[in-house]
């Protein structure tokens, strides 16, 4: 197993066909020192392979870094024609000073795949958080895929919480199921992509709910 010792974000800018690179020039970074060394070397050196299963667990809320970082996954390319993609988010709340809303709006109604204002419950109050959450954060990821050649359907949603006795009060947790296929294989890549927002929009994806 190779292991890349220092942060996902880091890694998606650093990773791409042409060859994996370090973090930084820094001599003094954790990661530049033992034990930490020979992973990262090991990172560097070896050939890229492409990606055809990515379980991407970031845990927190939706943000701009955590997207950033799934975009630049597809951006550079570095993943098969076809494959799955499982991310992981918080439910929780945007935290303070967050710009989870920001972010979704501000793409998304600028987004030329898709009508932002036909979206349900879009405009009404008290609903803002709940259709970020079933439909924007996806609808996000699908949109951005695309933009760098991939059709990306939502499979299904799973919404759970860790139970145990270290788990205390652990927050629920939202992992949505992505199947990707490079656009250039495919002939209809267009009608698919409208037909998949438009199931997202309606919520028409599998929903398996374990906390209740």
């Amino acid at each position: 197993m190779r292991i890349w010792p220092y942060n996902f974000h880091r890694f998606t800018q650093r990773y791409s066909l042409g060859g994996c690179d370090y973090p930084s020039k820094s001599v003094q970074a954790k990661w530049c020192k033992a034990p930490y060394r020979r992973f990262m070397d090991q990172m560097v050196d070896e050939p890229i392979e492409r990606f055809s299963i990515m379980d991407l667990d970031l845990c927190g809320v939706f943000s701009q870094k955590n997207a950033d970082s799934v975009e630049n996954l597809f951006r550079s390319r570095v993943v098969e024609p076809s494959g799955l993609l499982f991310i992981t988010h918080q439910k929780g709340r945007d935290v303070r000073g967050g710009a989870l809303f920001d972010t979704l709006h501000g793409y998304l109604k600028e987004c030329r795949f898709l009508d932002f204002d036909s979206i349900p419950h879009i405009d009404e109050d008290g609903y803002e958080t709940y259709v970020a959450r079933y439909v924007l954060i996806p609808l996000y990821y699908m949109c951005k895929a695309y933009e760098y050649g991939y059709t990306l359907k939502l499979v299904r949603l799973i919404e759970y919480r860790d139970f145990g006795a270290d788990a205390g009060n652990a927050v629920n947790m939202l992992q949505y199921f992505f199947r990707w296929e490079d656009a250039d294989y495919v002939t209809t890549a267009d009608t698919r992509l409208r037909l998949w927002l438009e199931a997202v929009m309606g919520e028409r994806y599998e929903y398996i709910n374990w906390v209740d």
